[in-house]
């Protein structure tokens, strides 16, 4: 998965019974990210959504026609979607700019996460146990603020 991925095939497997490997995605035209909370894939896609969605699907269920859409695509493009701690962090990129946004599992939006300025937010992480989230920023060109280079912020939960 990444920028140029004009196609990505997804499949899942429950560790924790050696299970079978199961076919997410397979041979559709379209970009998918899979996060994965207890038996459901929320998968973040470009398929008929060129700003990116977020879909879910039950993993006993998992073939597209059983999928629901819970973000809808926006005025955004969604750059990045994680499972974090029982929620979905969402960013968005909007006037060259990250905007974070967090939404429960059934897509209800929650909050738009403060940042510290202009900039970009990448590589949400964390665990599904741990309710708080880490991220990295990068610092937009500033006329009054030194740019910090890159830095790694721990919220105060998500």
């Amino acid at each position: 998965y990444g920028a140029g991925a004009k196609k990505t095939d997804l499949f899942v497997k429950n560790l924790e019974c050696d299970g079978p490997v199961v076919p997410l995605v397979r041979g559709i035209d379209a970009a998918f990210h899979a996060a994965i909370i207890g038996d459901r894939a929320f998968i973040d896609t470009d398929l008929d959504a060129p700003n990116h969605r977020v879909m879910v699907a039950g993993l006993t269920q998992p073939g597209v026609e059983h999928w629901r859409e819970i973000i809808p695509e926006g005025k955004e493009a969604l750059d990045q979607c994680s499972a974090i701690g029982g929620r979905l962090v969402a960013g968005y990129m909007k006037d060259a700019c990250s905007v974070v946004r967090v939404f429960s599992t059934d897509g209800t939006f929650e909050r738009e996460v403060p940042l510290p300025g202009l900039g970009t937010t990448y590589g949400f992480g964390g665990k599904q146990s741990d309710p708080v989230p880490w991220h990295r920023w990068s610092q937009s060109v500033s006329l009054t603020i030194p740019p910090l280079g890159m830095v790694v912020l721990k919220w105060e939960g998500v």
